[in-house]
């Protein structure tokens, strides 16, 4: 069904299929989104990640980039140990936020591929 997709977008625009891919998708607190971004690049400069996209929803609570799938695993166990088991997230939750009814006092992190 995809190349059916692809097909269909060739149409009218160049497509690059790239597969093998994941997203990770931090959410967390509109007033602290960049840095909560400082800490997540510094987090994936250490490891060596190259992320391939960076995507910010309108309402700026949800963050998502694109990694390799070889990656993503130890992306996401790298972030949930700075933004949790280390304790950082305490300089960034002063303001919690509602999301979906919930309280959110420190990102969230989560991972599709």
């Amino acid at each position: 069904e995809l190349d059916h997709v692809v097909e269909e977008l060739e149409k009218i625009a160049v497509v690059n299929l790239l597969q093998h891919r994941s997203i990770i998708s931090l959410i967390g607190n509109v007033q602290r989104s960049s840095l909560i971004l400082e800490k997540a690049f510094n987090v994936l400069r250490t490891h060596g990640v190259n992320v391939q996209m960076i995507s910010q929803g309108a309402s700026k609570v949800n963050i998502s980039l694109i990694v390799n799938d070889s990656e993503a695993e130890q992306v996401v166990r790298s972030l949930h140990s700075m933004f949790f088991e280390r304790g950082s997230f305490s300089e960034l939750d002063s303001e919690q936020i509602t999301a979906n009814g919930s309280v959110v006092s420190a990102p969230i992190i989560s991972l599709l591929n």
